[in-house]
């Protein structure tokens, strides 16, 4: 048997040969070659954008990898920092529930991007404890909440 010689045409072509082949056809050379041009340029740019300095607005100092890394708020540390420093007892499920109400508010409002008042996140936190029928002073979850993003303030947490 005589094996069949491929063609042009026949040969598979990649997603690139594809793409530049339909732009050609549709829109003319020039069109291909003013997307390679923005192309271009935009990867010049990611470049760029990769090598930026990241400045901490309120120290003026460079941010370094280090100092990204420490920006991560550990749970752990959070409620090691309220407990030491509040002058009541609070159980482990009564702080897991104000972790647990804070942690959603943060993550859905705050970590977004959105602005927020220190007082309305213990008037959310109250609300929904009350909801749930669960009793705790409305002054001690200012108390906690206050802590909560004292230590998150001064660990860096609102730099980005």
């Amino acid at each position: 048997m005589r094996k069949k010689k491929e063609t042009k045409t026949e040969k598979s072509l990649t997603l690139h040969e594809m793409e530049e082949l339909y732009i050609k056809d549709c829109f003319g050379e020039e069109a291909w070659q003013s997307i390679q041009f923005q192309k271009l340029n935009i990867s010049k740019k990611n470049n760029r954008l990769l090598n930026k300095k990241i400045i901490n607005i309120h120290t003026r100092k460079e941010v370094t990898n280090t100092d990204k890394d420490k920006k991560h708020i550990d749970p752990t540390l959070v409620k090691k920092y309220v407990f030491e420093n509040i002058n009541f007892h609070l159980t482990e499920e009564y702080w897991t529930l104000i972790d647990n109400t804070f942690s959603e508010i943060w993550n859905d409002k705050i970590g977004i991007g959105g602005y927020f008042d220190w007082d309305d996140i213990s008037g959310q936190i109250y609300s929904n404890l009350k909801n749930q029928k669960i009793l705790i002073e409305f002054e001690k979850i200012i108390q906690i909440v206050n802590l909560i993003l004292t230590y998150i303030e001064n660990t860096g947490g609102f730099m980005e």
